[in-house]
């Protein structure tokens, strides 16, 4: 009894000092944790906006440094609620993961929207949050409008868990690549956006090709991406009438 006594007593020591030293470093390591979160959203916002972040091989050009510097520079950030109305004092990062992506029986109720001035040319283009169901995941990414809030500049998934080879296939850049020139919206009307099977017609101007073998992920993007756009526009229509 004695000797089980100690074996016990040696492993809740163990499971303590374990306990101890993965919250220390836990602790330790948050910081930098939540810094390169905040570098890859601001990654990822700049990459859908056709900032050259990245060479065509994927390779970043632009340290963490440059890409906080640019972003906090040259963005300005909003927030939306369901209703498309412009939320005062709410910013991206003051806000919980699952009010912008929805999670089980939770619906998304924030829209965060990134208000980009290109140094270079002057020119204003607008980032929007997008998320929704996929085939096993929830996709969540950022697409950009031109500066008459119509066409596509670029689109980004920054974090899903589909099918490696069939819906992971978004992340690509053949996929990626249809999107920029794209009609979202003619004038404050909203096009319907189509992800078509087995492939958009020739010229098509609100319509990409699908994803091979990957069809439930390809009609969610379809229909999420329509979906958070008709919330957009509402907030959308009043900058087209300024």
């Amino acid at each position: 009894m004695r000797d089980e006594l100690k074996i016990i007593g040696f492993a809740a020591v163990v499971c303590i000092a374990c306990s101890l030293i993965l919250s220390a470093a836990y602790a330790s390591l948050k910081g930098k944790q939540d810094y390169n979160k905040k570098i890859d959203q601001q990654f990822n916002v700049l990459k859908a906006l056709g900032v050259e972040v990245q060479n065509e091989k994927g390779k970043k050009v632009m340290s963490n440094e440059e890409v906080s510097a640019l972003f906090d520079q040259s963005v300005e950030s909003l927030v939306l609620d369901e209703n498309g109305v412009l939320l005062g004092g709410v910013k991206p990062e003051d806000l919980e993961p699952v009010t912008i992506a929805g999670r089980g029986a939770t619906a998304k109720s924030r829209y965060p929207v990134y208000i980009f001035k290109d140094p270079k040319t002057s020119q204003t283009r607008y980032a929007l949050h997008i998320s929704g169901k996929g085939l096993w995941s929830t996709l969540k990414g950022y697409i950009a409008l031109d500066a008459e809030l119509e066409k596509i500049v670029g689109i980004t998934f920054y974090e899903h868990g589909e099918t490696p080879g069939l819906g992971a296939e978004v992340d690509q850049p053949w996929f990626q690549k249809q999107f920029p020139g794209k009609v979202l919206f003619t004038g404050n009307k909203q096009s319907t956006f189509q992800v078509m099977k087995p492939a958009a017609p020739e010229g098509a101007p609100s319509a990409v090709d699908s994803i091979p073998g990957a069809t439930i992920t390809s009609k969610g993007v379809q229909k999420f991406l329509n979906s958070d756009m008709a919330v957009y526009n509402k907030y959308l229509s009043d900058l087209r009438s300024r």
